[in-house]
C-alpha cells in the first residue's frame, strides 16, 4: 500500500513540472532578427526579414515589412568608369561650380601665420552618363523635391572632381555619429556634394604696418589632374554667404570670391582654379590703449625732469632712468607678442622713437652736469695762475728785476720800487734789448693765458645756459614732429574696403 502511494506522488510531481515548463513560454519569447543592409545611398536601403519566425514553437510566415527599393549603384551603366571624366558638354569642358558659406573663423595664429576656417562647401557637376540612372530613381520615387538625397557612400561608385587646396595643413569634418556630408542627384544627372569642413591653412602675412596692417588669406581650389580643356571651375551666382554670429576679437573681415584667372600653369598643362579671398583689417583699439598712449605718457613724464633743478641730480636721474627702463621693458613685451620678422614694423618705429626721446632728456642732464664740472675745473686753474702785477722773489734782494721769474717760471713786470736799481740800457746794447723783448713777451703770454681761462669759463657757462634753455623746446618739438609724421603714415595703410584682385 505504501509503494502505491509513493508511485502516485511521483506521477503528480511529474505532471506539475510539465505544466510549469509550458506556462513559462509566452508571447515574450517571440524572436525576430531584421538584417538591414545599406548599399550606398538613402534610396537603396534593403530590409531583409526571415520568412519563417518561430513563435511558441510554431513557424509563422510573415511578409516583409518594407518593400525592397532599387539600388543606385545597380542603375549605373556597366561601362561606367570612375577614372574617366564626364563627356564634354557641347564640345566644351565640363563645368564644375562651387558655393561657400563661412560659418566661423575660430583662430588666427599670427605667430605661426595660420588661420582656421569653418565653412560649408558645395560642389556641383554634371555627369551625363548617369542620366538614365537618375530618371529611373525619380520615376520610382514619390518625392516632391527636384532632387533625391543619396548616401555619401555612393561617391565611391561615381566620378568626382580631384580638388585640392594650396597651403592647407589639415581638413577635417565635425562629426558626431556620421560625417556632416550631403549628396544629391537631380533629374539632369547633376550631382551636388555638400560638406561642413574645418580647414586649417597657412596664410603668409606682412607685418610692416603692424598694428595698422591688413592681411589677406587665399583659399585656392584647384584640379590636380584635369586641365582646362576637360574641366571649367566657376562660382555659383550669389554663391557666397558669411554667417559668422560673433565678432572677431582683433580683426574686421571681408570675404570675396575670385573666379578662374588662368594663372595655374605648369609644363604639363594649364589647370582650373578658383579662390576664396579672406581679408582681415586689424583694429587698433587694443594697441592704442595698451601701447601707444602709455608709451607717449612716459615720454611726457621724462620732460618733467627739465623742471627739476640740476642741483637735485638723484631725483632727476631717477625720473629719466625709470621711464627709460619702463619703455625698454614694454618694448620687449610687445616684441614677444608679435611675430618674429627680419624687417622693422611700424610699432617698432614708435617704441624706438619714444626711447630716443627719453634718452635725449637723460643726455641733456648729463651734458649740463659735464659742463658744470668743466667750468669749475677751469675756474680753479684760473685762480692758481698769478696776476701780472704780483711780486716775485728775485736775486735774493727782494727786487723784481726784468730777469726774475716766479715759482711758476713766468717773467713778471717791473715793480715801481725796483726802478732805481735797474741798470740803464741803451738802444745799442744788444744784450739789454734782447732781455727786454723776452720779458715783454713773457708778460703778454701770462696775460693771454689768463684771458683764455676766463673766456673758456664764460663759454662753458653760455653753452650750459643755452642747453638748459633750448633742450626742452627741442625735445617737445622733435616728439611733436615725430607724431605728425608717424600717424598720417600709419593711417595711410591700404584701406580695408578694397576688393581682392
Amino acid at each position: 500500500m505504501a509503494s502505491k502511494w509513493l508511485f502516485l506522488q511521483c506521477l503528480i510531481a511529474v505532471a506539475v513540472a510539465t505544466t510549469t515548463m509550458e506556462s513559462t513560454t509566452s508571447d515574450d519569447d517571440y524572436t525576430s532578427t531584421i538584417a538591414m543592409t545599406t548599399t550606398g545611398d538613402d534610396s537603396t536601403v534593403r530590409y531583409e526579414e526571415p520568412s519563417l519566425i518561430k513563435r511558441n514553437g510554431i513557424n509563422v510566415n510573415i511578409p516583409s515589412l518594407r518593400p525592397e527599393r532599387h539600388k543606385f549603384t545597380e542603375l549605373i551603366p556597366e561601362d561606367y568608369s570612375i577614372h574617366d571624366p564626364p563627356p564634354l558638354i557641347d564640345g566644351g569642358p565640363v563645368p564644375v561650380k562651387f558655393s561657400v558659406s563661412i560659418k566661423n573663423i575660430p583662430d588666427i595664429n599670427e605667430l605661426k601665420q595660420m588661420i582656421s576656417v569653418e565653412m560649408n562647401l558645395r560642389i556641383y557637376w554634371q555627369d551625363t552618363r548617369l542620366a538614365n540612372a537618375a530618371n529611373s530613381l525619380f520615376q520610382g520615387s514619390k518625392t516632391n523635391h527636384s532632387y533625391l538625397s543619396l548616401n555619401p557612400v555612393a561617391l565611391s561608385s561615381i566620378w568626382v572632381p580631384d580638388i585640392y587646396t594650396d597651403y592647407a595643413k589639415s581638413v577635417s569634418n565635425q562629426r558626431i555619429l556620421s560625417p556632416p556630408i550631403s549628396l544629391r542627384i537631380y533629374p539632369n544627372a547633376t550631382i551636388r556634394y555638400s560638406a561642413r569642413i574645418m580647414m586649417e591653412m597657412a596664410c603668409p602675412m606682412e607685418f610692416r604696418m603692424y598694428p595698422a596692417d591688413s592681411q589677406r588669406c587665399d583659399l585656392r581650389l584647384e584640379s590636380y589632374g584635369f586641365t582646362r580643356e576637360e574641366l571649367y571651375f566657376s562660382w555659383v551666382p550669389e554663391g557666397k554667404a558669411v554667417n559668422i554670429a560673433h565678432r572677431l576679437a582683433h580683426f574686421d573681415y571681408a570675404v570675396n570670391l575670385i573666379g578662374e584667372k588662368g594663372d595655374v600653369n605648369f609644363p604639363s598643362g594649364s589647370y582650373p582654379a578658383i579662390s576664396i579671398c579672406i581679408r582681415f583689417q586689424r583694429r587698433m583699439n587694443y594697441h592704442l590703449l595698451q601701447t601707444y598712449i602709455p608709451s607717449g605718457l612716459f615720454v611726457v613724464v621724462s620732460w618733467l625732469s627739465f623742471m627739476v633743478p640740476r642741483e637735485c641730480a638723484p631725483g632727476r636721474l631717477a625720473i629719466c632712468m625709470t621711464t627709460l627702463l619702463t619703455l625698454t621693458a614694454m618694448f620687449g613685451a610687445v616684441r614677444q607678442n608679435t611675430p618674429t620678422v627680419s624687417y622693422i614694423k611700424a610699432l617698432d618705429i614708435w617704441m624706438v622713437g619714444c626711447i630716443i626721446c627719453v634718452f635725449f632728456a637723460l643726455a641733456q642732464f648729463a651734458s649740463v652736469l659735464r659742463l658744470d664740472k668743466q667750468a669749475k675745473v677751469k675756474e680753479r686753474k684760473a685762480k692758481k695762475t698769478p696776476s701780472p702785477t704780483s711780486k716775485s722773489a728775485c736775486n735774493g734782494k727782494g727786487h723784481s728785476n726784468w730777469g726774475c721769474t716766479n715759482t711758476n717760471g713766468l717773467f713778471r713786470t717791473l715793480s715801481p720800487e725796483s726802478e732805481g736799481d735797474v741798470k740803464k740800457w741803451s738802444p745799442n746794447s744788444k744784450e739789454d734789448s734782447h732781455s727786454l723783448d723776452l720779458r715783454i713777451n713773457d708778460t703778454e703770454g701770462s696775460q693771454s693765458c689768463q684771458r683764455r681761462y676766463e673766456m673758456s669759463i664764460e663759454f662753458l657757462i653760455l653753452v650750459r645756459k643755452r642747453i638748459i634753455a633750448f633742450c626742452p623746446l627741442i625735445a617737445i618739438g622733435t616728439f611733436t614732429v615725430f607724431n605728425i609724421c608717424y600717424w598720417p603714415w600709419i593711417l595711410s595703410a591700404p584701406s580695408f574696403g578694397k576688393e581682392c584682385d
